[in-house]
């Protein structure tokens, strides 16, 4: 049977107008979006052979375009997925109509919204000859909607935890929200009670009101504006309030909303205002995030202890410096653009990660939360911003993506990583018709090894087993820790089956000298099971189970050698 090719997959069907059909579909439909897309845009049919697949989905799969245009969708996935994926594209081919969901890839554990659209024949009633497939990269939307999420939930305790008198109300006064606070703010017994009150009747004078909404509307925000209000038994008292303008989604003015305080007795005013910056500075040299003020220019205003400590710069240094000497030029332009959308705005921007360099040149990784700062008229007066240091954060979640296809102790790749490698590689060989080999190895006595040095002295040779195991191993040769003193070497790609037990020669002889760990000489054999594709079988977890029974095979004649599966050597019981 002669191999498929790209211009004639094999068992497709050659018909003009068919495959007319599609070229026009995509000429028509994609052509203007595919190439410049981050998506991965793929077409297959029925029978879930690739028939068009765009640059970033090459990129997910990893081999050239020859060597996946023709074949089908499950030589590149794990039987699951491509089940999965079986399924969504009969139902589209069924049905005629397009279907969308989400899903996770198993490959780096991302989340995907995969859209399956029909691609019909150019004519009434024509049927669907195949289907076009978009799949959109949503991880970092989901975190953006769980972050706004928790920043709405975290709005909402402080609304109703506040000292503060907190308050939303409507163009003509009628209150629309408030919390707990302004209900004690203004002497009455019960919130109901205070939502009968129109604000405007809590105003001394009544102009001064009119003059207040007046700078909220010609400034968008109006910051501790002096007013006289009216608690309910008639006491007069002095009050500051801060509010800005309320708009709907239209942009149309629906309300205004704000705090207040009350400034009654000067003294007492100017002491509580003092103890407040003190205290608001105490909090802040004693976060653990740095806290950096600046200017519209990046001129620095003020800073914390933390953000010095970051950085690593002393208090005498950094204030003669701008922010702008800590990053390259790509992250000054992304800050840039941050600092100048909030500023414009007014809104805040949350969350995002750059990287800066410390005094010493290491680059870390840190978080940036960026607000704006307004004067006592409400004016720009600057930015001020939280940072936090995610460096390690970033590290140990590295780690754990690691250790999730790693074996902790010898660093070599684990059971699930070296599965997920010998599919792939049994579908290359598959599509290459080459042969591939999996060797399953085993330490002759390692018991022996625990019982008279020690567990600690047993890791250390596991850790140097594996050191010299891959220092003769090919490019592209995987080694990995199975579990306890099991090794498998996946080979996948060799000429002959001599070359397995060429390489598994080279293993047993690696052991022939000792290891020395520690002052002490260890002499350690193993023994060598060897499966081959297709010979002993077409399926992974059958040749990881063949190699296993020849290995054993081995240890019952003796151990310190090596052997090939055959299907006699399933008479054998392991040992």
């Amino acid at each position: 049977m002669g191999k498929p090719t790209c211009e004639e997959p094999e068992n497709i069907t050659r018909d003009s107008n068919h495959n007319a059909d599609i070229h026009k579909s995509l000429g028509d439909v994609y052509r203007s979006i595919v190439e410049s897309t981050s998506d991965s845009i793929y077409i297959v049919d029925r029978d879930r052979r690739y028939l068009f697949i765009n640059g970033p989905h090459l990129l997910r799969l990893g081999l050239p375009k020859e060597q996946i245009i023709g074949r089908p969708y499950g030589d590149f996935h794990l039987p699951e997925p491509s089940r999965e994926f079986s399924e969504k594209i009969e139902e589209v081919f069924t049905t005629g109509k397009s279907y969308q969901h989400e899903y996770i890839s198993m490959r780096d554990k991302r989340h995907f919204l995969r859209t399956l659209s029909p691609l019909k024949e150019q004519k009434p009633g024509g049927k669907v000859n195949s289907v076009v497939v978009v799949s959109k990269d949503i991880t970092r939307q989901k975190l953006i909607n769980e972050a706004i999420r928790e920043s709405e939930e975290r709005y909402r305790t402080f609304f109703k935890t506040s000292r503060d008198c907190i308050f939303i109300t409507s163009k003509d006064g009628e209150w629309i929200d408030f919390n707990d606070s302004a209900v004690k703010f203004f002497g009455y017994d019960s919130a109901q009670e205070l939502q009968n009150v129109n604000i405007g009747h809590l105003y001394k004078n009544r102009q001064d009101r009119k003059r207040l909404t007046e700078v909220i509307e010609r400034e968008g925000f109006a910051q501790d504006y002096p007013v006289d209000l009216r608690k309910k038994d008639g006491t007069i008292i002095n009050t500051l309030i801060t509010s800005a303008l309320v708009k709907d989604e239209n942009g149309h003015l629906i309300g205004y909303q704000g705090t207040i305080k009350d400034i009654t007795e000067s003294k007492q005013a100017e002491k509580a205002l003092r103890a407040s910056e003190e205290k608001y500075k105490s909090i802040i040299e004693n976060i653990e995030d740095g806290y950096l003020e600046i200017d519209s220019d990046w001129k620095t205003l003020y800073f914390n202890q933390a953000w010095l400590d970051m950085i690593g710069y002393s208090r005498v240094e950094f204030e003669e410096m701008n922010v702008r000497h800590l990053m390259d030029e790509e992250t000054a332009v992304q800050v840039s653009r941050i600092f100048e959308d909030v500023y414009d705005t007014g809104k805040s921007s949350k969350g995002s990660e750059l990287r800066i360099k410390r005094k010493d040149g290491i680059r870390i990784n840190v978080e940036m939360a960026v607000s704006l700062i307004r004067d006592a008229k409400g004016k720009r007066a600057g930015l001020r911003n939280f940072i936090r240091d995610v460096t390690e954060q970033r590290k140990a979640e590295e780690t754990i993506r690691r250790l999730a296809y790693h074996d902790p102790l010898t660093g070599l790749p684990n059971r699930l990583l070296v599965s997920d490698r010998l599919n792939m590689a049994i579908a290359r060989a598959k599509r290459h018709r080459q042969y591939l080999a999996v060797l399953m190895l085993d330490l002759d006595k390692f018991k022996d090894v625990n019982d008279t040095l020690g567990h600690h002295m047993g890791d250390r040779l596991l850790q140097d087993v594996g050191e010299r195991l891959t220092e003769f191993l090919r490019r592209g040769d995987t080694i990995a820790r199975m579990g306890g003193d099991e090794f498998l070497i996946l080979l996948p790609e060799i000429k002959k089956i001599d070359d397995s037990t060429m390489i598994a020669r080279k293993v047993v002889d690696a052991f022939q000298s000792p290891f020395i760990i520690d002052g002490h000489e260890i002499h350690i054999t193993t023994s060598v099971g060897i499966a081959i594709y297709p010979d002993s079988s077409e399926d992974a977890d059958t040749l990881v189970k063949h190699a296993d029974i020849a290995m054993y095979k081995v240890k019952d004649s003796g151990r310190n050698n090596y052997q090939i599966f055959v299907q006699d050597t399933a008479s054998g019981t392991p040992d």
